[in-house]
């Protein structure tokens, strides 16, 4: 919650599996996969905010490989809809979360940044992006790089994990 009022959207897989299903239903798989939840943040200002907030609800941070963000495991039980669509009897006490602190801006701008079209997606608590075209590489499982993305030296490995994440997937 403290995330979304400091500007903060849930951006890339997650977004993705919930905006495409349009549910919570299938969310267990993510998770099954190692999947995590991506949050950007409009502004600098908004990500310290929400990293104070958490580090003094005692979120113990570490550096992605990466270096991109900042991840934390944090308990499903403070999330009532996360924790009713894959409950404590599926083994995730905790979920991994990932502040993304190497760019900051309005989801529209962010979106436009991603190395696949096909993970254009976001949300927050109150809107909804996606692009355009998002949802019909989905239904028709292709994948699109997307050729402006700010990043293409990692798309290898990016693909993979794609691949390894969405494998039989809805």
């Amino acid at each position: 919650k403290v995330m979304m009022n400091e500007g903060g959207y849930v951006a890339g897989g997650f977004a993705r599996r919930i905006i495409r299903d349009a549910s919570l239903k299938n969310v267990k798989q993510h998770f099954d996969r190692r999947g995590d939840i991506d949050f950007f943040f409009e502004t600098g200002a908004g990500f310290v905010k929400t990293m104070t907030v958490l580090n003094d609800a005692h979120c113990h941070f570490t550096r992605t490989m990466a270096n991109n963000a900042w991840m934390c495991m944090t308990s499903i039980r403070h999330t009532a809809d996360l924790m009713e669509a894959i409950g404590d009897e599926n083994g995730y006490s905790s979920i991994l979360l990932q502040l993304i602190d190497c760019h900051f801006g309005a989801p529209e701008h962010m979106l436009s940044t991603f190395d696949f079209d096909n993970c254009k997606f976001a949300f927050n608590a109150t809107h909804v992006w996606f692009d355009d075209e998002a949802l019909d590489l989905e239904e028709c499982k292709i994948l699109r790089a997307n050729p402006n993305a700010s990043k293409l030296d990692l798309l290898g490995s990016r693909v993979c994990k794609y691949f390894s994440k969405s494998i039989n997937d809805g």
